[in-house]
C-alpha cells in the first residue's frame, strides 16, 4: 500500500469519527437558540429539564437578530425563542419555521423613567436618542437579567448605536418610577431543519409547566397561555 492511499484512509477514518461524534450529538441533544434576555431564567429551567428528564439540551444565547441570520445561514437549531416578533415572522415568511409550533410564549415590560421635575421632553424610548439626553441608567449587563434585556430592545427599536455612549451601567434597578413602558413580546417556534421537532415541542410543554413558569416569574416574565 503505498503512502497515498495510507493517507486517504486516515482521512477517512477522522471524517467518519467526526461525522459519528455529530450524529450522537444531534440524536442526544436539543439545540436552542434564545434571545440574550433569557440567558438567566432559561438556564435555571434547562437545568430542572435535564434534571427531570435526563435529557439533555444546549442553548445559544445572542441577540434575536443574529440567530435568526443563524437560522437562515442554515444553522442547525431545534428551537428557536425570540424576544422579537417581527423576527418570527421574518423567518415564517422564509418558510424555516414550523407554522403549527409558532406561539406567543412570554411577555415583559421595559420600564423608562424620568427623574420628577427634569423638564426633560421624553414621551417615548425613541427620545432618548435626542441630543439633550446625556445619560441614561440602565442594568449591568454582567450582573441583571434586565441589562440583556434592555440592550436587545434599544437594538430592536434601531437606536442602540445613538445610545451607546450615554449608558450608565446600574446593579440595581429595583427603586423605579414608571414613566413609559414597552410591552414586549417573545414568540417561540422549532426550525423547519430540526430532527426532533416533537422533543422540541416537549420541551415548549416543560415551559408551561407550574415548575418553569414559577422561575419566568421569578425573573419578571408573564407567561401567555
Amino acid at each position: 500500500m503505498n503512502v497515498k492511499n495510507k493517507l486517504n484512509i486516515i482521512l477517512y477514518f477522522i471524517i467518519s469519527i467526526f461525522l459519528l461524534s455529530c450524529s450522537k450529538k444531534a440524536n442526544n441533544s436539543i439545540v436552542i437558540f434564545a434571545s440574550d434576555s433569557l440567558k438567566s431564567p432559561l438556564s435555571d429551567i434547562v437545568n430542572n429539564y435535564e434534571s427531570e428528564t435526563g435529557k439533555k439540551v444546549e442553548v445559544s444565547f445572542n441577540s434575536s437578530g443574529k440567530l435568526a441570520e443563524k437560522i437562515e445561514s442554515e444553522f442547525y437549531t431545534d428551537l428557536y425563542i425570540s424576544s422579537s416578533i417581527k423576527e418570527i415572522d421574518k423567518l415564517k415568511d422564509k418558510n424555516l419555521l414550523y407554522n403549527d409550533t409558532i406561539k406567543n410564549i412570554l411577555k415583559n415590560k421595559i420600564v423608562l423613567i424620568i427623574r420628577k421635575n427634569s423638564g426633560k421632553d421624553i414621551s417615548s424610548f425613541l427620545d432618548l436618542a435626542n441630543n439633550s439626553i446625556r445619560q441614561i441608567a440602565v442594568g449591568e449587563s454582567m450582573t441583571s437579567p434586565i441589562g440583556y434585556y434592555t440592550e436587545e430592545i434599544l437594538h430592536d427599536l434601531g437606536i442602540y448605536n445613538l445610545v451607546a455612549d450615554k449608558i450608565i451601567y446600574a446593579k440595581s434597578t429595583r427603586e423605579i418610577v414608571a414613566e413609559d413602558d414597552t410591552e414586549v413580546i417573545y414568540g417561540i417556534a422549532v426550525a423547519k431543519n430540526s430532527s426532533k421537532k416533537q422533543e422540541a415541542m416537549d420541551f415548549i410543554n416543560y415551559l408551561y409547566s407550574e415548575k418553569s413558569i414559577t422561575v419566568l416569574t421569578y425573573y419578571g416574565f408573564d407567561v401567555i397561555k
